[in-house]
């Protein structure tokens, strides 16, 4: 981000897009580096996305009343504003303001949008999918006007010069790079799977793996790769009050679960078999009803009776730490006998 930040003040006034190649791509990593549950770093982020977006909206603002009177003039001014194009007609220099306009009012628009959101204190989770949307609609506009901008070009100029242009060039990966960015923030399986893949590398997994190599389980290296391929997750809707009452045999649950990666698996229930399976079941159900008033969705669970493999149950036990690293948020579920079993203590600290 900062490099495209430099990158963009140092080519003011130039037709040069390569800033917004690192921009774009970095904002995309700012975003996957957020939890839904770390709520002061999402509204932060958010209102720096709004405060930027308002400084653009007005730089835009300029540029946009510098083509008006630019084209008011005939496009002959002797002093031509920095977005127009040496030697094209003057169709091409309206048509560049107008994009100019949508832009400034695209941008202006997301910036009251996030500020609303802001300012009714909507919950992180449904905040960070809000600036998701607002960002992933943005880029594929931004998309599909760039391209249009620089094919109106074809019109008038060869095909062959303007390909080798350095500033068509950027023009043309700066489309290709929104749009990318715009199908990854509305599409919550690839976040998910970047995420994932983020959360491998981070502290909290390498913390968790140390732990499980304590427990007497190989390398941290094995730990993790053991945990990548092994986790997985069930819906909370699959779940029944039965699914969690250990005299009640479910061989059909680990069906309902599905692999998952890292980072993407929403709650991971902490409960303690001794206690009535009713109760546990209420419990996680309130959780659960909580999770779907706040997002719209049942949340997916990592839960032991349907996410641990039978046949390799001690070494996925030993792999317990990374799941709860992989995991976004822990559900206690607590009953009276919680406190006393050791795994459940465990999964807290």
């Amino acid at each position: 981000v900062v490099t495209g930040v430099c990158w963009e003040v140092a080519s003011a006034g130039k037709d040069d897009d390569n800033g917004y190649l690192f921009l774009v791509p970095g904002v995309a990593l700012m975003l996957s580096a957020l939890l839904p549950e770390d709520q002061r770093p999402v509204r932060v982020l958010a209102g720096f996305l709004a405060f930027a977006f308002v400084v653009l909206g007005g730089l835009f603002a300029a540029r946009l009343v510098a083509m008006i009177a630019f084209v008011a003039d005939g496009c002959v001014d002797t002093s031509p504003p920095a977005d127009a194009t040496p030697g094209a007609p003057c169709w091409y220099d309206a048509l560049n303001g107008a994009i100019t306009g949508i832009d400034m009012v695209l941008v202006l628009g997301f910036a009251a949008y996030i500020a609303a959101q802001l300012r009714d204190r909507t919950p992180s989770r449904a905040l960070l999918e809000r600036v998701h949307a607002v960002l992933g609609c943005g880029a594929l506009v931004f998309s599909c006007l760039v391209v249009v901008e620089r094919g109106s070009l074809l019109a008038f100029e060869d095909h062959r010069v303007l390909f080798r242009r350095p500033s068509f060039q950027s023009a043309a990966g700066l489309a290709v790079v929104l749009a990318l960015a715009g199908i990854w923030a509305l599409e919550p399986r690839l976040r998910a799977g970047l995420r994932g893949w983020l959360a491998t590398h981070t502290t909290a997994v390498s913390v968790a793996a140390g732990i499980s190599t304590l427990m007497g389980v190989r390398s941290s290296e094995d730990v993790v790769q053991g945990a990548i391929a092994g986790f997985r997750c069930v819906p909370f809707e699959a779940l029944t009050a039965d699914d969690l009452d250990p005299r009640v045999p479910r061989p059909h649950l680990r069906a309902h679960s599905r692999p998952a990666a890292l980072g993407s698996v929403d709650l991971f229930v902490s409960h303690c078999w001794q206690d009535p399976a009713a109760a546990r079941y209420a419990g996680l159900r309130a959780l659960a009803e909580a999770f779907h008033r706040e997002n719209r969705r049942w949340p997916t669970l990592w839960l032991d009776r349907a996410c641990l493999d039978p046949l390799d149950a001690a070494e996925d036990l030993a792999r317990l730490p990374v799941y709860l690293a992989g995991c976004r948020a822990i559900a206690v579920v607590r009953t009276p006998s919680f406190l006393q079993r050791l795994w459940c203590v465990v999964e807290l600290f």
